[in-house]
Protein backbone atom coordinates (compact mmCIF):
# COMPACT_ATOMS: atom_id res chain seq x y z
CA UNK A 1 0.00 0.00 0.00
CA UNK A 2 2.85 2.66 0.63
CA UNK A 3 4.43 1.90 -2.30
CA UNK A 4 1.44 2.49 -3.94
CA UNK A 5 1.27 6.11 -2.48
CA UNK A 6 5.04 6.65 -3.69
CA UNK A 7 3.76 6.26 -7.19
CA UNK A 8 0.83 8.25 -7.12
CA UNK A 9 3.64 10.69 -5.88
CA UNK A 10 4.22 13.88 -8.81
CA UNK A 11 7.50 13.65 -9.80
CA UNK A 12 9.81 16.38 -12.20
CA UNK A 13 12.78 14.85 -13.80
CA UNK A 14 14.47 18.66 -15.42
CA UNK A 15 16.88 17.51 -17.78
CA UNK A 16 16.74 14.44 -20.12
CA UNK A 17 20.38 13.90 -20.26
CA UNK A 18 22.11 10.20 -19.34
CA UNK A 19 21.36 9.98 -15.74
CA UNK A 20 18.14 12.09 -16.21
CA UNK A 21 16.63 9.06 -19.65
CA UNK A 22 18.08 6.64 -16.96
CA UNK A 23 16.02 7.57 -13.97
CA UNK A 24 12.99 7.79 -15.93
CA UNK A 25 13.50 4.67 -17.32
CA UNK A 26 14.13 2.64 -14.32
CA UNK A 27 10.36 4.38 -12.80
CA UNK A 28 8.55 3.66 -15.99
CA UNK A 29 9.75 0.00 -15.83
CA UNK A 30 9.01 -0.42 -11.93
CA UNK A 31 5.46 0.34 -13.21
CA UNK A 32 5.19 3.77 -12.53
CA UNK A 33 2.17 5.82 -14.05
CA UNK A 34 3.72 7.18 -16.80
CA UNK A 35 1.56 10.33 -15.98
CA UNK A 36 2.91 11.19 -12.63
CA UNK A 37 6.66 11.53 -14.03
CA UNK A 38 6.74 14.91 -15.50
CA UNK A 39 9.65 15.55 -18.11
CA UNK A 40 11.32 18.74 -18.83
CA UNK A 41 14.11 19.29 -20.81
CA UNK A 42 13.26 23.42 -21.35
CA UNK A 43 13.01 26.88 -19.92
CA UNK A 44 9.32 26.93 -20.37
CA UNK A 45 8.54 23.62 -19.39
CA UNK A 46 10.95 23.63 -16.32
CA UNK A 47 8.38 26.38 -14.51
CA UNK A 48 5.56 23.98 -15.46
CA UNK A 49 6.34 20.45 -13.88
CA UNK A 50 7.86 22.28 -10.86
CA UNK A 51 4.39 23.97 -10.32
CA UNK A 52 2.97 20.29 -10.80
CA UNK A 53 5.29 17.97 -9.09
CA UNK A 54 6.23 17.56 -5.34
CA UNK A 55 9.31 16.56 -5.72
CA UNK A 56 11.69 18.08 -8.26
CA UNK A 57 14.74 15.94 -9.87
CA UNK A 58 17.77 18.07 -10.50
CA UNK A 59 19.34 16.12 -13.42
CA UNK A 60 21.05 19.13 -15.52
CA UNK A 61 24.91 19.54 -15.44
CA UNK A 62 26.38 21.21 -12.51
CA UNK A 63 27.22 24.05 -14.47
CA UNK A 64 23.21 24.47 -15.65
CA UNK A 65 21.91 24.03 -11.53
CA UNK A 66 22.42 27.87 -10.44
CA UNK A 67 20.49 28.88 -13.70
CA UNK A 68 17.66 26.23 -13.12
CA UNK A 69 17.05 26.68 -10.02
CA UNK A 70 17.03 30.36 -9.82
CA UNK A 71 14.53 30.06 -12.74
CA UNK A 72 12.16 27.75 -10.85
CA UNK A 73 12.78 29.71 -7.20
CA UNK A 74 9.21 31.00 -6.45
CA UNK A 75 7.55 28.43 -7.37
CA UNK A 76 9.69 25.43 -5.54
CA UNK A 77 9.87 27.06 -2.10
CA UNK A 78 8.28 24.12 -0.23
CA UNK A 79 9.05 21.66 -2.65
CA UNK A 80 11.88 19.04 -2.15
CA UNK A 81 14.71 19.16 -4.25
CA UNK A 82 16.72 15.58 -5.30
CA UNK A 83 19.66 16.69 -6.96
CA UNK A 84 22.13 14.41 -8.94
CA UNK A 85 24.72 17.25 -9.80
CA UNK A 86 28.14 15.65 -9.09
CA UNK A 87 30.14 17.47 -6.47
CA UNK A 88 27.37 20.20 -6.02
CA UNK A 89 27.11 20.93 -1.90
CA UNK A 90 23.84 21.38 -0.62
CA UNK A 91 24.87 24.73 0.58
CA UNK A 92 25.74 25.94 -2.61
CA UNK A 93 22.17 24.95 -3.89
CA UNK A 94 20.30 26.71 -0.87
CA UNK A 95 21.89 29.69 -2.08
CA UNK A 96 20.75 29.49 -5.71
CA UNK A 97 17.57 29.52 -4.15
CA UNK A 98 17.78 31.88 -1.81
CA UNK A 99 15.73 30.08 0.79
CA UNK A 100 17.68 28.74 3.80
CA UNK A 101 14.88 26.26 4.54
CA UNK A 102 14.89 24.75 1.02
CA UNK A 103 14.23 20.55 1.39
CA UNK A 104 17.70 19.29 -0.46
CA UNK A 105 18.23 15.62 -1.20
CA UNK A 106 21.45 14.80 -2.80
CA UNK A 107 21.60 11.39 -4.92
CA UNK A 108 24.37 9.89 -6.59
CA UNK A 109 23.09 7.16 -8.85
CA UNK A 110 24.54 5.11 -12.20
CA UNK A 111 23.20 4.07 -14.92
CA UNK A 112 22.18 0.87 -14.12
CA UNK A 113 19.20 2.40 -12.13
CA UNK A 114 17.40 2.61 -15.64
CA UNK A 115 17.06 -1.44 -15.33
CA UNK A 116 16.42 -1.33 -10.82
CA UNK A 117 20.01 -2.48 -10.64
CA UNK A 118 21.36 1.00 -9.59
CA UNK A 119 23.53 2.14 -6.61
CA UNK A 120 22.15 5.73 -5.50
CA UNK A 121 24.38 7.60 -3.08
CA UNK A 122 21.60 9.64 -0.80
CA UNK A 123 22.19 12.78 1.56
CA UNK A 124 19.72 14.55 3.12
CA UNK A 125 19.96 17.90 4.39
CA UNK A 126 18.66 19.70 7.72
CA UNK A 127 15.30 20.80 5.94
CA UNK A 128 14.36 17.28 5.51
CA UNK A 129 12.13 15.09 7.38
CA UNK A 130 12.68 12.05 8.42
CA UNK A 131 9.28 10.95 6.46
CA UNK A 132 10.61 12.37 3.76
CA UNK A 133 13.58 11.09 4.07
CA UNK A 134 12.09 7.53 4.67
CA UNK A 135 9.85 7.87 1.53
CA UNK A 136 12.85 9.31 -0.47
CA UNK A 137 14.67 6.09 0.05
CA UNK A 138 11.33 3.71 -0.31
CA UNK A 139 10.79 5.41 -3.29
CA UNK A 140 14.72 5.39 -5.17
CA UNK A 141 14.76 1.20 -3.98
CA UNK A 142 12.79 0.35 -7.33
CA UNK A 143 15.99 1.52 -9.12
CA UNK A 144 18.49 -0.59 -6.90
CA UNK A 145 19.74 0.00 -3.62
CA UNK A 146 19.97 3.24 -1.31
CA UNK A 147 23.52 3.65 0.44
CA UNK A 148 22.41 7.36 3.18
CA UNK A 149 25.81 9.11 3.87
CA UNK A 150 25.42 10.92 6.64
CA UNK A 151 28.55 13.22 6.30
CA UNK A 152 27.89 14.98 2.84
CA UNK A 153 31.68 14.62 2.22
CA UNK A 154 31.16 10.88 1.70
CA UNK A 155 28.94 11.22 -1.40
CA UNK A 156 31.77 12.34 -3.38
CA UNK A 157 33.07 8.88 -2.49
CA UNK A 158 30.38 6.97 -3.63
CA UNK A 159 30.07 9.03 -6.60
CA UNK A 160 33.52 8.03 -7.43
CA UNK A 161 33.03 4.49 -7.15
CA UNK A 162 29.95 3.90 -7.91
CA UNK A 163 28.59 6.44 -10.34
CA UNK A 164 31.90 6.36 -12.15
CA UNK A 165 31.99 2.80 -11.88
CA UNK A 166 29.69 1.54 -15.21
CA UNK A 167 32.59 3.11 -17.21
CA UNK A 168 35.00 1.86 -15.27
CA UNK A 169 34.19 -1.72 -15.33
CA UNK A 170 33.10 -1.18 -19.29
CA UNK A 171 36.75 -0.25 -19.39
CA UNK A 172 38.11 -3.05 -18.21
CA UNK A 173 35.49 -5.45 -20.10
CA UNK A 174 36.82 -3.82 -23.30
CA UNK A 175 40.70 -5.05 -21.88
CA UNK A 176 39.16 -8.53 -21.30
CA UNK A 177 37.70 -7.91 -25.27
CA UNK A 178 40.93 -6.74 -26.95
CA UNK A 179 43.11 -9.25 -25.06
CA UNK A 180 41.18 -11.97 -26.69
CA UNK A 181 41.46 -10.28 -30.20
CA UNK A 182 44.99 -10.54 -29.95
CA UNK A 183 44.81 -14.06 -28.96
CA UNK A 184 43.32 -14.67 -32.09
CA UNK A 185 39.63 -14.62 -31.06
CA UNK A 186 37.18 -12.94 -33.50
CA UNK A 187 36.07 -9.54 -32.37
CA UNK A 188 31.92 -10.60 -31.85
CA UNK A 189 33.22 -13.86 -29.83
CA UNK A 190 35.89 -11.78 -27.48
CA UNK A 191 33.22 -9.52 -26.90
CA UNK A 192 30.74 -11.87 -26.27
CA UNK A 193 33.01 -13.89 -23.86
CA UNK A 194 34.01 -11.12 -21.79
CA UNK A 195 30.63 -9.43 -21.12
CA UNK A 196 29.41 -13.29 -20.37
CA UNK A 197 32.80 -13.21 -18.10
CA UNK A 198 32.01 -10.51 -16.01
CA UNK A 199 27.99 -11.63 -15.86
CA UNK A 200 28.77 -15.12 -14.81
CA UNK A 201 31.85 -13.95 -12.26
CA UNK A 202 29.23 -11.57 -10.75
CA UNK A 203 26.53 -13.86 -10.12
CA UNK A 204 28.70 -16.78 -8.73
CA UNK A 205 29.88 -13.83 -6.03
CA UNK A 206 26.76 -12.72 -5.37
CA UNK A 207 24.82 -16.54 -5.44
CA UNK A 208 27.90 -17.97 -3.81
CA UNK A 209 29.05 -15.25 -0.80
CA UNK A 210 32.38 -15.33 -2.03
CA UNK A 211 34.55 -12.83 -1.53
CA UNK A 212 36.69 -11.41 -5.11
CA UNK A 213 39.60 -12.02 -2.90
CA UNK A 214 38.62 -15.68 -1.97
CA UNK A 215 37.59 -16.13 -5.91
CA UNK A 216 40.68 -14.95 -6.77
CA UNK A 217 42.38 -17.58 -4.51
CA UNK A 218 40.54 -20.50 -5.54
CA UNK A 219 40.97 -20.15 -9.35
CA UNK A 220 44.64 -19.04 -9.30
CA UNK A 221 45.80 -22.34 -7.82
CA UNK A 222 49.47 -22.59 -7.35
CA UNK A 223 51.91 -23.00 -10.24
CA UNK A 224 48.89 -22.72 -12.66
CA UNK A 225 48.03 -20.29 -15.42
CA UNK A 226 45.81 -17.55 -13.76
CA UNK A 227 48.24 -17.54 -10.94
CA UNK A 228 50.63 -16.69 -13.60
CA UNK A 229 49.05 -13.93 -14.96
CA UNK A 230 47.40 -12.23 -11.44
CA UNK A 231 51.39 -12.07 -10.49
CA UNK A 232 52.37 -10.57 -13.31
CA UNK A 233 49.18 -7.78 -12.96
CA UNK A 234 50.60 -7.46 -8.97
CA UNK A 235 54.25 -7.16 -10.07
CA UNK A 236 53.43 -4.13 -13.20
CA UNK A 237 51.77 -2.40 -9.87
CA UNK A 238 48.06 -2.18 -11.47
CA UNK A 239 46.66 -1.06 -7.76
CA UNK A 240 48.86 1.63 -7.66
CA UNK A 241 47.77 2.96 -11.20
CA UNK A 242 44.14 2.60 -10.46
CA UNK A 243 44.35 4.18 -7.38
CA UNK A 244 46.22 7.06 -8.84
CA UNK A 245 43.11 7.53 -11.52
CA UNK A 246 41.04 7.69 -8.71
CA UNK A 247 42.92 10.34 -6.93
CA UNK A 248 42.97 12.57 -10.55
CA UNK A 249 38.69 12.21 -10.25
CA UNK A 250 38.99 13.23 -6.66
CA UNK A 251 40.83 16.24 -7.18
CA UNK A 252 38.35 16.75 -10.49
CA UNK A 253 35.84 17.00 -8.02
CA UNK A 254 37.28 19.19 -5.72
CA UNK A 255 38.36 21.56 -8.74
CA UNK A 256 34.39 21.84 -10.18
CA UNK A 257 33.66 22.52 -6.08
CA UNK A 258 35.24 25.34 -6.04
CA UNK A 259 34.41 26.86 -9.81
CA UNK A 260 30.32 26.43 -9.08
Amino acid sequence: MEMDKLKNKKVAIIGMGHMGKAIACGLLNARFKKENILISNSSQDNKKVTEQAEWIILSVKPLGIKELIEDISVLSKSKLFLSVAAGLRAAKIISYSHNKKQKIIRLMPNMPVAYGQGVIGLYANKNVSVLEKVEVIKFLSVLGTVIEVKKESDLESLTLISACGPAVVSYFISLFSKAGVRLGLSQSVAEHVALKTFIGTLAYLQRTGTSAEQLQKEVATKGGITEEIILSLKESNLFSLFEDSYKKGKAKIDKLQDTL
